[in-house]
């Protein structure tokens, strides 16, 4: 390993975690490795499995840090030996620059570690879900409702959670802000997420938006269909209560048959099995009579090469999220390749996704506005050839935007 150069943290690797966050720090790295071709770019993924502390070596440039964050309220891990061994790994490379992606499952100790053994070295903190703002998993959606929140109260936050008082989450809240006081730049994706952060306690001057970087792509042809075929809406990602899934299955659930006809939706997703056995069973009482039709295809999780060929065999991609959303990867992934979106007009999604320019916005998380949304455009081919034809370069654009703004960061 070269010394002195940039170093890409983060709390997973795609490899074995394909989550947004995971996908977007990943992306980052090779960019960087990409643009700088005689400098040392580094990147380190926390894992799960293994012996805890220890860092092994992926492939070349990339390691893997096995390590346990056990406080997910207060962002800690307290894991001693490995919190040293991470500590050994950065005194060696000594980067300028650490780009960390999220404090989740690697946890807030190892901001001002860094500070305290390389105090010449600028940390870039890359913000993703608000959980640092909201203990109901970053999502700003009050516990037992779909009742989104406006921004951070101790009075709700209490109430969402009874086993914790107001000055449990007053403490909270100083505690994390204590931590961040070590960072020196903070990268927002969305102006969402900002106003959030800013709105909680963060200085504006401090957080940038920048787009997460994502590889230049070609639009893919349109999907070659006849009028007898059903146009096909694929919905890609995680399989859980915040995802809005049960409502695209309960508005295909309301159509008349003839209508259904007109649609297919493909589900691309894993961890359903990591659910609640509530949620999974109403998940299987409202598929399985859609997947015995014939409307619904279950395609099961996918790997990051398979992305390119799965949108491929789709019109459009849906997002019903029930929660606000920051800058979901799958949004710049299909836009990318050429497939308008469909999804909510709030948080991240509304930002990311113009109407009836790279896609169509239901006004609500209702299945009445999914059910009419889905019956419009499975009918209105004219007004996917234009979509598609407005989407040619935005992923080309999109790359070099936020490139160019994470290099102004390096310095």
């Amino acid at each position: 390993m070269k010394k002195n150069g940039i170093l890409v943290i983060s709390h997973g690797h795609p490899d074995f975690d394909y989550g947004g966050g995971e996908v977007a720090a990943y992306n980052l790295y090779e960019a960087l490795r990409d643009h700088y071709p005689t400098e040392s770019v580094t990147f380190l993924a926390r894992i799960e499995d293994g012996e805890v502390g220890s860092i092994r070596p992926r492939r070349v440039g990339e390691y893997l840090w096995s390590h346990r964050m056990r406080d997910f309220f207060l962002f800690t891990s307290r894991e001693k030996n490995s919190l040293q061994r991470f500590v050994e790994f950065i005194k060696f490379a000594s980067p300028r620059v650490i780009f960390m992606h999220h404090y989740v499952h690697i946890g807030l100790e190892i901001i001002p570690l860094i500070k305290a053994n390389l105090p010449d070295c600028r940390i870039v903190l890359t913000l993703h879900e608000m959980l640092a703002i909201c203990n109901n998993n970053g999502q700003m959606v009050k516990t037992g409702s779909s009742a989104l929140c406006y921004e951070s109260s101790l009075d709700d936050c209490a109430r969402c959670f009874p086993g914790k008082s107001r000055e449990d989450f007053w403490l909270r809240k100083h505690f994390i802000t204590r931590h961040f006081e070590a960072v020196d730049h903070f990268v927002s994706p969305s102006h969402f997420l900002k106003d959030r952060y800013v709105t909680w306690g963060l200085p504006a001057e401090q957080i940038r938006v920048i787009e997460n970087i994502h590889p230049k792509r070609q639009p893919l042809p349109p999907r070659r269909r006849d009028r007898n075929q059903p146009n096909r809406f694929g919905y890609f990602g995680q399989i859980n209560p915040y995802k809005g899934i049960y409502l695209l299955l309960e508005a295909l659930k309301q159509m008349s048959e003839d209508d259904r006809a007109t649609v297919r939706l493909e589900l691309n997703g894993a961890n359903i099995k990591s659910q609640t056995p509530e949620f999974q069973e109403s998940f299987k009482k409202l598929v399985e009579p859609l997947v015995e039709e014939g409307v619904v295809v279950m395609r099961g999780p996918y790997a990051r090469r398979e992305l390119q060929h799965r949108l491929q065999s789709v019109d459009w991609v849906v997002m019903p999220s029930v929660w606000w959303e920051n800058s979901p990867m799958i949004i710049q992934e299909a836009l990318g390749y050429g497939r308008p979106v469909i999804c909510p007009a709030v948080g991240g999604m509304g930002e990311k996704v113009v109407h009836e320019k790279t896609g169509l916005h239901v006004p609500s998380s209702n299945q009445y506005y999914w059910t009419e949304m889905l019956r419009t455009a499975a009918q209105n081919m004219t007004g996917w050839n234009r979509l598609y034809e407005q989407l040619a370069d935005y992923g080309v654009i999109a790359h070099d935007d936020a490139l160019a703004a994470h290099i102004e960061l390096v310095g």
